[in-house]
């Protein structure tokens, strides 16, 4: 786990080590001062030491925690909301569907939070795609985005249906692209400090993996396990498993499009040669 650092006027972040992370990737915490005390987003791990360095970056802001946020439910960033919950009294809160998916919050420590709703200065914003209860935080002022998994600072994001969704995940993409943030903190990697050339990157990234994908296809069906070495040949062929999730995403997209169809002997692309 690495020291508090600050990454914004008012927001520290610690990188945290989540034993439920994809590919052991540490994740990071931030903590945003505002008007009322300290927001929380993501604490990632119930560690006892995790827990204590959280509460200890809180002091050096020098205000309460008032609220843990969740951007979305996936294992890596929920770990401590509970024991912080017990530790400071602070509600959490996320998205309406958090406390569906997440049983164990107790009902009368979550907050609901939707479109638009403010916590201070920073706004709300419902960013499906890479889960359909992503939320982020936005400071219009500064242009700043706290933004989960929506990006990540280094790589791209993996893309998992049912709860992935690429078409709602190309249009939360455009949609904070077309807001011109100035800085996005990830949920994983380091700040995005260029992040209109980092988010044109990952919508392009998207375009042509999909061409890649029509570009496999025949009118002869294939299934999902081989088309992945055809569709991902640039990736490590251990990472393929999630690769094939990422692809199911990118047909699930073209067929709701219409480009594509599915039979029970695997996809196809019609009108085009088998050749």
């Amino acid at each position: 786990m690495s020291q508090a650092v600050s990454v914004a006027s008012g927001i520290l972040c610690l990188t945290i080590q989540s034993p439920q992370a994809l590919f052991e990737e540490p994740t990071n915490c931030y903590l945003v001062a505002w008007d009322e005390g300290v927001l929380v987003i993501d604490p990632p791990s119930d560690d006892e030491t995790h827990i204590a360095a959280i509460l200890s970056a809180a002091q050096t802001l020098g205000r309460s925690i008032t609220h843990i946020v969740i951007t979305h439910a996936h294992p890596d960033h929920i770990g401590g909301m509970l024991p912080l919950h017990s530790e400071t009294g602070a509600p959490i809160a996320g998205h309406p569907r958090l406390a569906h998916l997440i049983n164990a919050i107790p009902p009368t420590a979550f907050v609901a939070l939707h479109e638009g709703d403010t916590l201070g200065a920073w706004r709300v914003l419902e960013v499906p795609g890479h889960a359909r209860e992503h939320i982020a935080l936005w400071h219009e002022p500064e242009r700043i985005g706290i933004v989960g998994d929506v990006v990540h600072g280094q790589g791209t994001v993996v893309i998992n249906p049912p709860g992935g969704d690429l078409q709602a995940y190309m249009r939360t993409l455009q949609r904070l692209r077309e807001m011109s943030p100035r800085l996005l903190l990830a949920g994983h990697g380091p700040p995005i400090t260029a992040p209109v050339a980092a988010l044109d990157a990952l919508i392009a990234h998207r375009e042509a993996r999909e061409q890649a994908v029509l570009q496999a296809l025949t009118p002869i069906p294939q299934p999902i396990h081989a088309l992945v070495p055809k569709v991902y040949a640039d990736v490590s062929p251990e990472r393929w498993p999630v690769a094939a999730r990422s692809l199911l995403a990118h047909l699930l997209k073209l067929e709701a499009e219409g480009r594509v169809l599915r039979t029970d002997e695997g996809w196809l692309r019609p009108g085009v040669s088998s050749e």
